[in-house]
């Protein structure tokens, strides 16, 4: 089982997570939602992010400015090249910091201790049971998303845990046959 199959993010991936429309004692407007599905699930999830938990990603944020919300008040993502398996850690990311971005492992690596290398020790918590293979999904999913500081963080700690490693022992963390 995978990382990704077997990890609890302690999020209810439903609408359990989301603010109400929140009317301002200054304005009338309301605080927009977006509402994130996956089409091509078997079985519906849904996951709700508010306008600041979504700044973090510019997917979102470009969501938000040029889609006007439906009925309910929430704008309707389908997220059909993102698994739920691989959102939803990036969903616990997001309502971690709040939609804040972090800043991005500095590079060069300071150390092979990758521990040493992050700012927030939750960062470092939160990548270091994945597999690689699952870190590369996450990391691809923020891709997309436009979502770096969560995507470098992923690739710095994969680019730790073969640094200084031989060819052999690389073939081995990424589980490559010898022949490519």
């Amino acid at each position: 089982m995978s990382q990704i199959e077997s990890l609890d993010c302690n999020l209810k991936p439903d609408n359990t997570h989301a603010l109400e429309s929140l009317d301002l004692s200054d304005s009338s407007e309301t605080i927009k939602k977006i509402k994130i599905t996956f089409p091509k699930e078997y079985v519906y999830t849904e996951y709700v992010l508010d306008e600041k938990e979504a700044q973090m990603s510019e997917f979102f944020k470009v969501l938000l400015s040029e889609t006007i919300p439906d009925s309910d008040g929430y704008i309707r993502c389908e997220l059909e090249t993102i698994s739920n398996d691989t959102f939803k850690y990036i969903y616990t990311y997001m309502k971690h910091y709040n939609g804040k971005p972090q800043e991005i492992v500095h590079k060069p690596l300071r150390s092979s201790n990758f521990e040493e290398c992050v700012n927030d020790i939750w960062d470092y918590n939160f990548v270091k049971n994945f597999k690689i293979v699952d870190l590369i999904f996450i990391s691809n999913a923020c891709n997309y998303l436009n979502i770096q500081c969560l995507m470098h963080l992923c690739l710095s700690f994969v680019a730790c845990k073969i640094r200084g490693k031989t060819e052999d022992e690389v073939r081995e963390i990424f589980k490559m046959p010898e022949n490519m």
